[in-house]
């Protein structure tokens, strides 16, 4: 029955027609789950889903076999009236339309429900008949119907959707809203938007969305919640007053649209956008950017601070001799140790190939950075302690690295890159692995070496 299933959508897809939908609304009351059953040409249920055996309140074992008259009592399928059960289902439900019944549950009391069917006659494969199955809820009165109808149009509507009063206390969440927020059916109403979270002043609705909220117009806005977990749950929601008879205000309708997964994807491009793919430090981009934030604060507090342009000593053999994965590995690596030889208000960047660049915030003293470049050259100067691919162990690369410090250096950033730029090409030709200042001073990893610029 299985392969049949999944072919059967396309030729029933009828909305449910405004019959229905008037007898629902005005009379015996709101459709909830539907469920699919499969009959064969005696009556008898050859396959039920799970939602069908909540409509009865039964399991399918015991929905399985039975005849659906004994379900369904007023459906007169005969059970030895194949032909005559035929002609009753294409003429009763034709075009798959929905009728009123009376069913009964498995403990014997009575439910009302809406069934459509179909017949089906394929070649190769036994005719059976298609049933479609609803659980419809009554009315409680025609006290406060109208809110009532609205409460059941919300159930079957497809966005997420809850109903306040205008102190701003759930009294209706439809089981969209609650199933997405992972909150169990019913358990909403009688609880405050500002216990989920809501940054809204919830005290007084009306007065909180101020002259957004036009009586005839929905008022936008974004609105922050929390799941039944306890994670952000970001929406964008639209707000319409419900208005009585009397145009007075006694509840506020909220559709919601989940924008979680487009603030993630949003990030994820922003991610992508200001780091590097490989070793996940800002790229070069948003270097510049924050070389321009620590210019403006530095001059503004009249502070220094030093920028570090560096460039891996040997890169080159590596990528040659060894694979371009082995370089991909080191850079890794470089990138995850350099990172670790700075403060968290510092920046390490990857702006190029096998080019780095570091600013160093609030240098009080040129030694400081001196400092920051002796960690840099140890933790470069380490071969791999594992080998990436199960060869020999990576050597040692080394780096040559130069130094500019701000205002001294230079006060613009072009200005100041170009000084650590060139400071960085003096030490890459006095044999690399050491880092230079400007005015030049170089310092191999063992000592100092003044030179004269």
């Amino acid at each position: 029955m299985d392969s049949r299933v999944a072919i059967f959508n396309p030729p029933v897809g009828h909305p449910i027609p405004p019959s229905l939908m008037d007898r629902r609304n005005g009379g015996f009351g709101r459709i909830s789950e539907q469920g699919l059953l499969i009959l064969d040409l005696n009556g008898s249920i050859r396959y039920a889903d799970d939602n069908s055996a909540s409509v009865f309140d039964s399991s399918l074992p015991r929905l399985l076999g039975r005849h659906v008259t004994e379900l369904i009592p007023a459906l007169p399928l005969n059970p030895n009236g194949c032909g005559y059960n035929v002609a009753f289902v294409s003429f009763h439900f034709s075009g798959g339309q929905w009728c009123h019944f009376q069913a009964t549950r498995s403990d014997g009391s009575d439910l009302d429900i809406g069934l459509s069917m179909i017949f089906l006659n394929w070649d190769g494969l036994s005719p059976i008949f298609l049933g479609r199955i609803y659980r419809l809820g009554h009315l409680p009165n025609n006290t406060d119907s109208d809110f009532q109808r609205l409460q059941y149009a919300l159930d079957e509507s497809d966005e997420m959707a809850f109903i306040t009063n205008n102190d701003g206390v759930i009294q209706y969440a439809n089981r969209r809203f609650e199933a997405a927020g992972g909150y169990r059916q019913g358990t909403l109403p009688g609880t405050s938007l500002r216990t989920l979270g809501a940054s809204l002043d919830t005290g007084n609705i009306f007065q909180a969305l101020g002259n957004k909220v036009d009586l005839r117009r929905p008022a936008n806005l974004s609105l922050n919640l929390h799941k039944g977990d306890g994670k952000p749950w970001r929406h964008k929601a639209s707000i319409r007053p419900f208005l009585e008879e009397d145009e007075q205000v006694t509840y506020f309708i909220f559709t919601c649209r989940d924008v979680g997964n487009q603030h993630k994807k949003l990030n994820d491009l922003e991610t992508l956008a200001n780091h590097d793919y490989l070793t996940g430090l800002p790229n070069r981009r948003l270097f510049l950017d924050r070389l321009g934030q620590a210019i403006a604060r530095a001059a503004r507090r009249k502070e220094h601070f030093a920028v570090l342009y560096m460039d891996l000593d040997r890169f080159k053999e590596i990528n040659d001799h060894e694979g371009h994965a082995k370089g991909d590995a080191a850079l890794k690596r470089l990138g995850n140790l350099f990172s670790t030889s700075i403060r968290d208000e510092d920046t390490m960047a990857r702006i190029g190939g096998d080019e780095f660049a570091c600013i160093l915030a609030d240098v009080t003293n040129p030694a400081d950075a001196w400092k920051v470049c002796e960690k840099i050259l140890a933790v470069s100067n380490q071969p791999f302690v594992e080998p990436c691919d199960g060869s020999k162990d990576t050597p040692a690369i080394g780096v040559s690295i130069g130094v500019a410090i701000y205002p001294d250096n230079g006060s613009e950033e072009g200005a100041l890159l170009h000084s650590a730029d060139q400071a960085m090409y003096c030490a890459k030709r006095a044999g690399g692995n050491r880092w230079f200042t400007c005015p030049q001073v170089a310092q191999h990893k063992q000592g100092k070496i003044s030179l004269d610029s």
